[in-house]
């Protein structure tokens, strides 16, 4: 055990071991409700602006939709492919895939595709394909370790975890982001929308970078442990 700086008060080997866990649990509960609200606000953004600023009819927007949902699983393959391949550890590829999924919303700029493309079309349904895999790949990670580090009999349990997510990303992610998102761009325009999606994408990656930076530390630390 090691003296902490105030007191009597003392750190035990057992105490930081849980304080690492924890950080990972809510971690992962976390980057649940936020990949939720991320995709459900992306796929109700991209059918709204096909449907208001391109008028595309309700069946042909729902056609695409589904089309970037399929095209998201190649995607899904390709990276896991590259990540065996060049042997990335868990917290090095869920960073790179939430960074993907930030940075895929920039294609939602307004006039992007525009410029690059002759058409914003092209650019908001590239923005679906990538974000979709991206965190979808994250997240797995992210759960894995919340199983990984849970402490069973506790309320940082394996169980416990599941609920919570649910319970955040039903009412949250679900129910509230659609209303939301449509009040944005509709009120607001495609902008605001835009600015909105890249912030919580950015919440997101502050989320797994720290929960990774958590999961790298304990393993350190158990190392450590092992060796005296």
């Amino acid at each position: 055990a090691a003296k902490a700086s105030s007191g009597d008060t003392r750190v035990t080997e057992d105490d930081v071991d849980q304080a690492y866990r924890k950080q990972i649990w809510w971690g992962a509960v976390l980057y649940e409700l936020e990949r939720t609200v991320s995709q459900v606000a992306i796929e109700v953004a991209a059918s709204l602006i096909l449907e208001t600023e391109f008028h595309w009819r309700s069946a042909h927007v729902g056609l695409a939709v589904s089309l970037c949902f399929l095209l998201g699983v190649p995607l899904n393959e390709l990276f896991l492919i590259i990540r065996r391949s060049l042997q990335l550890p868990d917290e090095v590829s869920a960073r790179v895939c939430t960074m993907t999924g930030a940075a895929s919303s920039l294609l939602l700029w307004p006039g992007l595709g525009f410029r690059l493309f002759g058409s914003d079309i092209g650019t908001v349904m590239l923005a679906e394909v990538l974000m979709f895999p991206s965190i979808r790949i994250a997240k797995g990670i992210m759960d894995a370790a919340s199983v990984e580090c849970s402490m069973p009999g506790t309320f940082y349990s394996q169980e416990n975890c599941l609920v919570v997510q649910k319970m955040l990303s039903f009412t949250f992610g679900r129910f509230l982001t659609p209303p939301v998102t449509r009040w944005l761009i509709n009120g607001h325009g495609r902008m605001s929308y835009t600015l909105a999606q890249l912030s919580m994408s950015l919440i997101g990656c502050v989320t797994v970078f720290k929960s990774t930076q958590a999961i790298r530390s304990l393993r350190e630390w158990e190392g450590h442990s092992e060796s005296k």
